[in-house]
């Protein structure tokens, strides 16, 4: 979503949106609000507050408690452990999706892991024509599979790929495929939404 709001900015070239929640019930507003006034949870020690990051993240299994991705999440203030995350983040309310495609003087492409529960395809197609599905991933589609993201990135920004990331990205899909053929959901639904969303955010 910030993205979207930086989308004008000098050098932009293309925004992809990643597994962004775009349709909120009131039930789920009025949970949101309720955590952003809600003072950040504290904890004795640092392993504790790495728990409570991942869980809240949904990092939780998809990251080691060590690794720099776990303990860049936390933070020690006035002698205890918290997540880093601000409360207050969650009162940004619900994203104006159709106001900022609209405003956006680049091309746009939503995407979401296939199993993320956060938004659905048709809530995506509903924005732009031509959404990304993931083959396998979920919420955090970025950590669960890098190389897809970035090749994602690269074909939606019109950089040509290095011949090693595209073989990466083919092994990937064959892990990811029953069939152990790469999957053309995939390849299909990343080439047209290079095109199509540019007229959808013009």
């Amino acid at each position: 979503m910030v993205g979207l709001h930086l989308a004008a900015r000098p050098g932009v070239r293309a925004v992809i949106g990643l597994g962004i929640k775009v349709a909120w019930s009131r039930e789920e507003l009025a949970r949101a609000a309720a955590l952003a006034a809600r003072e950040p949870a504290r904890f004795a020690t640092r392993e504790e507050a790495v728990a409570r990051h991942l869980r809240v993240s949904g990092l939780d299994g998809l990251v080691d408690t060590d690794s720099p991705a776990a303990l860049a999440g936390v933070i020690e203030q006035d002698g205890a452990w918290r997540p880093a995350l601000d409360p207050r983040a969650f009162a940004v309310g619900e994203p104006q999706m159709a106001a900022l495609l609209a405003a956006a003087p680049v091309p746009v492409v939503l995407a979401r892991g296939e199993h993320d529960t956060m938004v659905d395809a048709e809530q995506l197609r509903a924005l732009v024509p031509a959404p990304v599905d993931l083959p396998g991933l979920g919420h955090n589609a970025h950590v669960e599979a890098p190389v897809a993201v970035a090749a994602l990135v690269n074909r939606s920004s019109g950089r040509d790929q290095r011949v090693g990331a595209k073989a990466d990205v083919q092994r990937w899909e064959m892990r990811r495929s029953d069939d152990q053929t790469p999957s053309p959901g995939y390849a299909n639904s990343t080439t047209a939404a290079q095109t199509e969303p540019a007229s959808t955010a013009a």
